[in-house]
């Protein structure tokens, strides 16, 4: 984890000292939904929509102005193999301005657990198909760490500390691009199947082409299982 921030940190310092930076100020607000099956399946919904609060240039002039710029609804099934490992298939529906955009989504994760935190790898592939822009195909990797704030595991009426750095390679008919993000949050465990996590969502990219774009999303997440 420490090698992964360090890494980040330094792409983000060389793209900020040698390229024409831009930057987009929002909101993220989440709803997770999760349903337990028999055998070891698990369905998860999620409600996803973006709001712009400001944008513009890091060097220069800026742009106050609120809007609205997307929902995604989604849904992904999932499957646990072996004692900490688990596969999933999904697909998501954004739904912006006068289009819909469709993707695919394939992911495998590993989760180990130690006495005081949780260590998650996710390896994940996903495919976005866009009827008036090129589709896009990402290869994705994310590393998270779940750190309780009392004692040794999170339980009911308790705080944690989160922590996701994620690397994604996007491909389409005229790009390739590289996004990191960084995600800190906050969470809370109101009951087993209540909690909500609060933080911030950045994210960089475009800094292969000397045009880096920065996203500070403000992210609120609420997760129930039923």
């Amino acid at each position: 984890m420490r090698k992964a921030l360090i890494t980040f940190s330094f792409l983000i310092l060389s793209s900020l000292l040698y390229a024409q930076s831009s930057y987009r100020l929002g909101a993220i607000p989440r709803i997770n939904i999760n349903q337990k099956l028999e055998n070891n399946w698990k369905i998860n919904y999620k409600v996803e929509s973006r709001a712009i609060i400001s944008e513009g240039l890091l060097s220069g002039s800026s742009n106050p102005n609120f809007r609205y710029s997307l929902t995604d609804v989604s849904s992904l099934v999932s499957k646990k193999v072996g004692l900490n490992n688990s596969v999933a298939v999904g697909y998501l529906a954004r739904f912006r301005e006068g289009a819909i955009d469709h993707r695919f989504m394939q992911q495998f994760t590993i989760v180990s657990r130690y006495n005081a935190f949780r260590l998650a790898h996710r390896f994940a592939t996903d495919q976005t198909f866009r009827k008036d822009l090129s589709d896009v195909f990402r290869l994705r990797y994310r590393i998270g760490i779940e750190i309780p704030l009392d004692g040794y595991a999170v339980d009911k009426r308790e705080f944690y500390i989160k922590i996701n750095n994620e690397y994604l390679n996007s491909f389409s008919a005229s790009n390739h691009d590289l996004e990191i993000r960084l995600v800190p949050l906050l969470g809370y465990v109101f009951e087993d199947a209540n909690k909500i996590e609060f933080g911030l969502d950045y994210r960089t990219d475009r800094f292969l082409d000397n045009a880096t774009r920065n996203n500070l999303w403000i992210t609120i997440n609420w997760f129930l299982s039923i």
